[in-house]
């Protein structure tokens, strides 16, 4: 099984921002939207073969 490069991450965000929605909502954002751009790029370099 490989092994994960985990980095730490720090986010400061805007106090409306976090009043408005919960920490759980928030991290769901980030990663649906960090996944859904690694897999765009996975799939141009794929094109680009």
């Amino acid at each position: 099984m490989e092994q994960a490069n985990l980095k730490e991450v720090k986010l400061k965000l805007p106090g409306i921002v976090v009043e408005s929605l919960a920490k759980n909502e928030i991290i769901s954002l980030l990663l649906d939207k960090a996944f859904n751009k690694s897999e765009y790029y996975l799939t141009r370099c794929k094109e680009m073969e």
